[in-house]
């Protein structure tokens, strides 16, 4: 088998390149992106120009426009269909409608913003032909990777890891990653902003009643009690050490506060201990106060929103396997697979921890002797997934498998960076469960013939009760068990497996 060093160049487009007696037998057409009017250029495989720069409006008549100028030059220079590559900077929320339409006949090539720069002819200025040329050059030095559903058809799938799945199933079996992202990264985005409008909360309630949301107050903060008492327009310490314990009480009893009576009491001591807001800017604070608790609560009930929807995609999404896991639950899973998706299982674990960033630079120079030496994370990676994995290394220390929890212990005891380690273990265990669509099973059960049965039955029975409690804010438990989603499949495929393994003496033994 031969090795290309321009590790650059994907699969898919070295494919097309491989495939032609020459390059002027390739079409490539760099597209820079705008909002209204796209710039588009052809050229072949050797950078010749087939055609000049040229105009295209992002509306459904530019794309039958550009759809028939393609086939005009791929006829007149006995160009298949097959070997167009069409290449463009970035993925632009404005383009996306057009990118779709073009995917269902072309291969779709995303160019990094940087390469696409470096290639320039100048960097001293930028206009719309500078960047085409940029995104042009690029193309020709093999550089970009496949989007859209043409990436399953075009892909190389024979790399470091035995994969029997045909390019169709693939498609089929992914088919969710993008829906699944535009979820999850909203609800990030909604998360972080929950995070700042929590920030100015505290900022306005240590002005009005200082002490109220700390972990010394009676009322856990943000609480129903707590954000209902926010709410009102008179809230200040002052109003709150005036209040009868009595009618305070019973707010915070119909707001579901434990032990109400002595909460009340110890809130109204804590308001005659406060300092107090200069009465001429307390009315002005108290609606600020209110607002943005009004605020927080709009971004929680849209969060809890997303989160069902998350709940429900995932029941049907092989990504609904990694909930085995101890210490993933619906929303780390959903994040994981939806920047992933099936890169787990087309792309080799080392190229998923550079894109993920877990993994240092190493640099090594000065004859053989010298020793590498690692640096600092690259930092083009994808930060949202890197956070993720992390996330999910940080629960593996408190929740789970215990060998993983003694590794996290080890590592940091040694000064080694634990979260990227084991997070790079993580991935390459999300990389088999996506691959055989299995769970996460321990080491010492991994190989079912060597099984202990009874161990394995009790391994198997208590995994499925804990996926099933991770749905317990929703009634899908039971649907994510049944033989029409991945959980289900491979809980039919284990069962009957465990059941030929048992001897005898483990006949009593049943799988409920």
């Amino acid at each position: 088998m031969s090795v290309n060093i321009f590790k650059k160049r994907h699969p898919a487009v070295a494919n097309i390149f491989a495939s032609v007696k020459s390059p002027k037998k390739i079409l490539l057409i760099p597209i820079d992106y705008a909002k209204s009017t796209h710039k588009v250029l052809f050229i072949n495989g050797d950078g010749d120009q087939c055609r000049a720069p040229f105009d295209v409006h992002n509306t459904n008549a530019g794309f039958e426009f550009l759809l028939e100028s393609i086939k005009r030059t791929c006829k007149k220079r006995r160009i298949a269909a097959k070997h167009v590559i069409i290449g463009g900077e970035g993925l632009p929320c404005f383009a996306r409608n057009f990118i779709h339409a073009l995917d269902k006949h072309f291969l779709i090539l995303n160019i990094h913003a940087k390469e696409a720069k470096e290639m320039r002819q100048t960097e001293q200025a930028s206009t719309d032909k500078l960047d085409l040329v940029g995104i042009a050059k690029s193309m020709l030095h093999g550089s970009g990777k496949p989007i859209g559903k043409q990436r399953f058809m075009q892909n190389n799938i024979g790399n470091d890891d035995d994969i029997s799945l045909g390019a169709p199933v693939y498609e089929e079996l992914f088919a969710d990653q993008v829906p699944l992202q535009i979820l999850t990264r909203h609800r990030a985005k909604l998360v972080l902003d929950r995070t700042g409008c929590s920030n100015r909360i505290h900022t306005l309630t240590d002005q009005l009643f200082p002490g109220f949301l700390d972990a010394k107050s009676p009322l856990s903060a943000f609480s129903t009690a707590s954000v209902e008492l926010m709410k009102a327009p008179n809230f200040s310490a002052q109003h709150v050490a005036k209040a009868k314990p009595r009618n305070l009480s019973n707010n915070l009893k119909e707001w579901g506060t434990h032990q109400p009576e002595e909460s009340a009491l110890r809130l109204i001591e804590m308001a005659k201990d406060s300092l107090s807001s200069a009465p001429s800017i307390s009315p002005n604070l108290q609606i600020a106060l209110a607002s943005q608790v009004i605020h927080y609560e709009g971004l929680k009930k849209s969060i809890s929103h997303i989160e069902a929807h998350l709940h429900a995609s995932l029941v049907s999404s092989p990504a609904s396997l990694l909930l085995s896991l101890p210490g993933i639950g619906v929303v780390l899973a959903a994040g994981i697979y939806a920047e992933l998706g099936s890169n787990l299982a087309l792309r080799p674990l080392t190229e998923l921890c550079s894109y993920s960033g877990i993994i240092p630079r190493v640099k090594q120079s000065g004859g053989p002797d010298k020793p590498a030496k690692a640096g600092k994370v690259r930092k083009p990676a994808n930060r949202i997934l890197k956070n993720y994995l992390v996330r999910a290394a940080m629960k593996m220390h408190a929740f789970g498998p215990p060998h993983l929890q003694e590794a996290y212990q080890q590592l940091k005891a040694n000064g080694q960076h634990a979260d990227f380690i084991i997070a790079r273990r993580l991935l390459r265990s999300f990389k088999y469960m996506m691959i055989h669509q299995t769970i996460y099973l321990p080491p010492g059960l991994r190989q079912l013939s060597e099984a202990d049965p009874a161990q394995l039955t009790n391994h198997l029975n208590d995994t499925r009760e804990k996926i099933a409690a991770k749905w317990h804010r929703t009634s899908q438990a039971q649907e994510a068990m049944s033989s029409d989603h991945p959980l289900g499949r491979w809980w039919e495929t284990v069962t009957s497996g465990v059941a030929q393994l048992r001897s005898e003496e483990f006949e009593s033994l049943t799988i409920h």
